[in-house]
């Protein structure tokens, strides 16, 4: 079983994908979508995003909700 390699080459420009993920994220951060940055000294140094999902209904009197984390990066070196 060959490897698989852990970056491939994108599949589109990267002003394409820039303009693409800029819309998503702008309409995607609200109630359901978090993000969160690291910092040091000024400098982005890692992320974090989550996804809160609502749960299916229960008998309880409070709504529940999960959340999903994703996209999970800090820099090795910090």
């Amino acid at each position: 079983m060959n490897p698989v390699p852990a970056f491939r080459s994108p599949v589109k420009a990267r002003e394409v994908f820039l303009q693409r993920c800029s819309v998503w994220m702008s309409s995607c951060l609200s109630a359901d979508w978090k993000c969160w940055l690291a910092t040091c000294e000024g400098r982005i140094v890692g992320q974090v995003w989550l996804h809160v999902i609502e749960k299916l209904p229960n008998p309880g009197t409070k709504p529940e909700r999960h959340g999903y984390i994703t996209n999970l990066y800090a820099k090795p070196e910090i």
